[in-house]
């Protein structure tokens, strides 16, 4: 059982996926005594409020920050040391009582971090570092690989700190003399294949569609260009094929999507509008195919896959990264090299052939809120 009655949470980016994970990262730490919550002002928005809604136990502090209209951003060097006031002025507060100390996505201000000497805590008792990006602790690829392994163990040495990630190939391993804490990539909401009629007769234009979708803001990291050489074929293959893409296309791609557009009016839906929560798990519902055609540099692992799953709808994704080794461990989908448009034609013909993945209820539980709750909780020992 953790000695700590109380808890601060580090958290500067609360939005979309990473508000979701913060609610559940709320509601398993409950047995605290005190939750204090420290983040930017720009995300305290209405959004926030209908998450938390009136929670006499989440205590929030806000640093000013300007992201200028940025979805995320990293944290400045300034905004951090702020972070460390607030984190000081807290420490005298649990004088003689203790806290616990989780810093949310390391990701967001790893260089200042780095940077910075750990701040002078005398009553913290266990300190935790959630990060997402974690390839390099697994292979060692490049020079730049050996310089983020070593500064994450500076970091967790330096702290005393545990590791938290959402990438399961680092089950059972130790980092700077503790181990790892692994937890589920959590679904949150009422995703459910019962949805599937609803969302149809709502978005889909002819039931008769088979659906591919791909969902979110489509730059290189998230492989558009491999979709857009692949598509020409796939509509050809499958005659009632229809690609629905719900987010806008990157600058660089506009050009030949346009292209795609123009000569294929009929089989291509696209929405840039904004994608409202409670619209999210009928756009999943809706699909026969959700596409992950990452690049080779995204290693870390989707929230698109455990809601994916959640839906009982399967993936193609990318064979490599923690993405890869889930669809072809749990048996979710289908998987091809990224950026080979050929390969991702032929794992969707796959799937439009195969119908049916033994895995996707089982890897949905694996996902479920009540799963993640309880994994940390006995990871905190609380």
């Amino acid at each position: 059982m953790s000695e700590s009655l109380n808890v601060i949470i580090v958290e500067p980016i609360c939005r979309g996926s990473r508000l979701d994970s913060l609610s559940l990262f709320v509601s398993a730490l409950e047995k605290y005594s005190e939750i204090h919550l420290i983040t930017r002002s720009d995300y305290l928005t209405e959004h926030f409020n209908e998450v938390f809604g009136v929670s006499h136990k989440l205590k929030i502090h806000k640093i000013d920050s300007d992201i200028d209209g940025s979805w995320m951003r990293v944290l400045r060097s300034d905004e951090y040391r702020e972070i460390e006031d607030l984190i000081s002025h807290l420490d005298t507060r649990f004088a003689g009582v203790g806290y616990d100390l989780v810093f949310a996505a390391l990701d967001d201000y790893f260089l200042a971090c780095l940077k910075r000497r750990s701040i002078p805590c005398l009553y913290v008792k266990n300190v935790y570092f959630a990060r997402y990006r974690v390839e390099y602790l697994l292979k060692i690829s490049r020079l730049k690989d050996v310089i983020l392994n070593l500064s994450t163990r500076v970091i967790l040495r330096r702290w005393h700190g545990r590791l938290i990630t959402f990438d399961e190939r680092l089950e059972g391993l130790s980092i700077a003399g503790n181990p790892v804490i692994t937890l589920p990539d959590p679904w949150i909401g009422p995703f459910s294949p019962a949805l599937r009629s609803t969302a149809r007769s709502q978005l889909i234009g002819n039931d008769g569609d088979w659906a591919v979708v791909a969902i979110g803001r489509q730059v290189a990291r998230k492989g558009i260009d491999t979709i857009i050489n692949a598509l020409p074929n796939i509509f050809t293959e499958i005659p009632h094929a229809h690609f629905y893409l719900f987010g806008a296309v990157d600058k660089r791609y506009q050009p030949q999507w346009h292209e795609l557009l123009k000569a294929w009016p009929d089989r291509i839906t696209h929405s840039v509008d904004f994608l409202p929560q409670e619209m999210m798990p009928l756009v999943y519902a809706m699909g026969d195919v959700i596409l992950l055609p990452y690049s080779k540099e995204h290693t870390a692992t989707s929230g698109v896959l455990p809601r994916a799953s959640a839906s009982g709808v399967p993936v193609v994704a990318s064979n490599h990264g923690a993405i890869g080794e889930m669809v072809q461990s749990w048996k979710i989908g289908e998987c091809f090299t990224a950026g080979e448009s050929d390969e991702l034609e032929q794992a969707i013909l796959k799937v439009y052939q195969h119908g049916e993945y033994s895995g996707i209820k089982n890897f949905a539980k694996h996902c479920s809120p009540q799963r993640f709750e309880q994994r940390l909780r006995d990871a905190l020992r609380i």
